[in-house]
């Protein structure tokens, strides 16, 4: 994966909705696919693992990271 794949970023409260490819990604098992991504933090590159959820057919992958407690930064490709 390259860093330009994952456009789209949000900062989400744990457990509030927030959907990828119309798949919730607190209602699935996020599930680590063994490829990581550099991602822009404040300045400072960050290396995150992908993960992936799944359901009824439908895969979407992204990177989060917890900015605070409970407080998560996603990011993920743009067309999702």
């Amino acid at each position: 994966m390259t860093p330009n794949q994952f456009t789209a970023s949000a900062t989400v409260i744990e457990s509030e909705t927030y959907e990828i490819n119309g798949l919730n990604i607190w209602d699935r098992e996020w599930k680590q696919t063994g490829q990581r991504v550099s991602i822009n933090h404040n300045g400072q590159s960050v290396l995150l693992p992908v993960y992936e959820v799944a359901s009824k057919g439908k895969v979407t992958r992204f990177v989060a990271f917890e900015l605070s407690n409970n407080v998560w930064r996603v990011d993920h490709p743009y067309n999702s």
